[in-house]
């Protein structure tokens, strides 16, 4: 079929005006007449988001700021290149990490330069003869609307069509897509029957992965990377099978295997730093994520996030590395917090963050002023956020406390994170604070019934203040405070009253669980003076 061109538009984007000429000029031989150029990968971008073009050609060099890979990122970020447009990614360049960071994100076609006007329109032709004929497939996939599209693959199918297998395989990507696993895996084994096809048992994989059937899955993506080890995408999901059935190490190791052949992908370098925080290898995340937020520089995937997460692990190797690596640690951390603070000057959640990751880089530099500051600043800038802070920035704080031990303020935050809206990670940093003995022991302190004892107590009111100390004991029932507070209000009832059985029983359990106080504890002394008193009671 002869492709018309002179209704269709185009987008060029290269930095070097020559190519762009030369490429206008290929297209207007065509019969091309709808042409935009762009020296520059901003106002490529610009220009690709005021209107759709049906075909974009665009360099993969361009200079300082965005490259290729990033548009292209972008561009299927917000879904502004369509699936019935053609996007050609070219460059001169043709490194192994270059290649597949590009290909990654799917051109529909990789040209080296030079670029002759027979291979562009030969490419063209072979693209847009399948973009043609299948067009109603791919005009339903941008409208989002799936099932009118898993209707027209059917009837393509059915009509036994020159591009029949190509319908048969965008259906069962449909199928995953919508979350009919069960229907894809069928569609897909269907496929595989009497041959193997790499992309059907990519898609069987997957699909069994959605399935939970981790250990098929498994060994069908092991097959995958062992056949081919650019298979990527492989690698990413066997990555997350391992994840899934608790193995962490084994899943950053097989995604520690795919950055290598590709370090551009941010988002793999950010899943890396995650995994590899969480397997305790504080080297790799920093490695990471110091990656991530070079690559985020000019991506669409830019966050805050990644300079944070970098400034985390940094703290976190200062504050258990007492050798000169934690000292340049602690310093990079702080020179990454700089920066961060001045990029997003304007996002007071992210200044706050800031700061509480700063108190505890201070604190493990031993510059405690330093990290007072830090913190009391921090603590200005939560109040601006009541009820509107995610629990692991309170968690933060609570830790940055912690470390500076005000014991006070570390209960009382805990006070305002639940368990059971945390993920894994976030529990375990809730659990290690909440099984701190100091801060167990404040937060009984602070207990309401607790506290409303103490006060009954100091006004005589013996009686009453027993009935508080006695439920705030089964609240915490080892707390040293509140035990000292319920044996001595027993000893204080009994004097008055004389001894009961009841009231003797009840401060003898009190004063059995003090016993594994230590000399240096400041209740010591207290616990010793209501022991001889109530020894004599016995």
């Amino acid at each position: 079929m002869a492709i018309i061109y002179r209704d269709k538009s185009a987008l060029i984007i290269d930095d070097f005006g020559e190519f762009r000429s030369g490429v206008r000029k290929m297209l207007e031989y065509y019969g091309m007449k709808d042409i935009q150029t762009a020296g520059t990968a901003d106002d490529g971008v610009a220009k690709a988001k005021k209107r759709a073009f049906d075909i974009y050609i665009c360099d993969y060099n361009l200079g300082d700021g965005k490259d290729g890979q990033q548009i292209l990122e972008e561009l299927r970020h917000f879904k502004i290149v369509k699936h019935t447009s053609v996007f050609i990614m070219v460059t001169a360049e043709n490194t192994q990490g270059m290649v597949l960071g590009a290909l990654e994100y799917q051109p529909d076609c990789y040209l080296t330069k030079p670029l002759t006007k027979a291979v562009l329109k030969t490419r063209l032709d072979r693209m847009f003869n399948l973009k043609e004929a299948i067009w109603d497939v791919n005009n339903a996939i941008d409208e989002e609307d799936y099932e009118e599209a898993i209707k027209y693959c059917d009837e393509n199918i059915a009509d036994k069509s020159k591009y029949m297998g190509f319908c048969i395989k965008t259906k069962a990507h449909l199928l995953y897509q919508t979350n009919n696993f069960t229907a894809s895996r069928d569609l897909y084994d269907m496929l595989l029957e009497g041959r193997k096809v790499d992309w059907a048992v990519l898609g069987k994989a997957k699909s069994l992965f959605s399935l939970e059937d981790y250990d098929g899955a498994v060994k069908l993506f092991k097959g995958l990377v062992k056949e081919n080890e650019m298979n990527l995408v492989a690698f990413d999901w066997l990555s997350r099978c391992y994840e899934m059935k608790g193995e962490p190490t084994e899943a950053q190791k097989t995604l520690e295997l795919a950055i290598k052949k590709s370090p551009k992908a941010i988002k793999r370098q950010i899943k890396l730093g995650e995994l590899a925080k969480k397997n305790n290898d504080l080297d790799t995340a920093t490695k990471a994520f110091r990656k991530s937020v070079r690559l985020g520089e000019h991506s669409v995937y830019r966050s805050s996030e990644n300079e944070l997460n970098l400034a985390k692990s940094l703290m976190e190797k200062a504050a258990t590395d007492s050798t000169l690596a934690g000292k340049k640690a602690g310093k990079e951390a702080l020179e990454t917090l700089e920066a961060t603070e001045k990029k997003y000057r304007r996002d007071e959640k992210v200044q706050m963050e800031t700061r509480l990751i700063a108190a505890r880089v201070f604190v493990s530099l031993e510059r405690e002023s330093a990290a007072e500051k830090q913190l009391k600043e921090a603590k200005e800038l939560k109040e601006k956020f009541v009820g509107d802070l995610e629990q692991s920035v309170i968690v933060n704080m609570a830790q940055a406390y912690r470390s500076l031990d005000d014991l006070d303020e570390a209960a009382s935050l805990l006070n305002e994170v639940s368990h059971s809206d945390a993920d894994d990670e976030l529990k375990a940093d809730i659990e290690a604070l909440v099984n701190d003995p100091e801060i167990m022991e404040r937060q009984a302190e602070l207990n309401e019934h607790n506290q409303k004892g103490v006060e009954l107590y100091q006004s005589k009111e013996t009686d009453k203040a027993i009935d508080c100390f006695l439920l705030a004991s089964e609240q915490s029932p080892t707390s040293a405070a509140i035990n000292l507070n319920l044996a001595q209000a027993l000893i204080k009832r009994m004097q008055r009253d004389g001894k009961t059985a009841s009231d003797f029983e009840k401060c003898m359990v009190c004063l059995k669980h003090l016993e594994s106080l230590e000399e240096e504890n400041k209740r010591y002394k207290r616990y010793q003076e209501i022991s001889k008193i109530a020894s004599s009671l016995g």
